[in-house]
């Protein structure tokens, strides 16, 4: 019975009906932190972008994680979105949480050469939460081990 559950399982991954793209693995475990989102809406988004801006994908989803639990809603002191993007980056914009804007915004940030990933996040979240290098770095290797589960041919390092 095993047996021909993996031989199912197998045939189902090498004929693509069952796909594990970024978009899909990066939707998985948005839909394990939050049930409530459209998480393929927004995977697809923060894949696109963090491609676009050379942002690690972990980073990003990490980032995203922490700042709105993915709640594309999100409002927090003038912050908004997914990615909580300050009021002061929304000039001319008509709709602080589009979600491409939202999630553009986010990884072209994120994308700002900084001399470590430490130093990155803290400009990020403009040195108000003094956990918060921690908390991304926490939700980042959650999201490497969720990676790593359904991606066995390209893996990040936990260590």
């Amino acid at each position: 019975m095993i047996r021909n559950l993996v031989v199912l399982l197998s045939l189902l991954i090498s004929t693509s009906v069952w796909s594990n793209t970024d978009d899909d693995i990066v939707a998985s475990y948005i839909h394990t932190v939050n049930k409530n989102v459209d998480a393929h809406s927004i995977a697809r988004r923060i894949v696109l972008y963090s491609t676009t801006y050379k942002v690690p994908l972990d980073w990003s989803v990490a980032v995203a994680q922490k700042e709105s639990t993915f709640y594309t809603n999100a409002y927090y002191k003038g912050n908004f979105g997914v990615y909580q993007i300050n009021r002061v980056h929304l000039v001319n914009v008509v709709d602080p949480y589009d979600l491409d804007y939202n999630i553009a915004k986010g990884n072209q940030l994120l994308g700002r050469p900084y001399k470590s990933w430490a130093a990155r996040l803290v400009a990020y979240n403009g040195g108000s939460d003094p956990n918060y290098v921690a908390s991304v770095t926490k939700f980042r290797l959650h999201f490497q081990r969720h990676y790593n589960a359904h991606n066995p041919k390209v893996r990040f390092s936990t260590t």
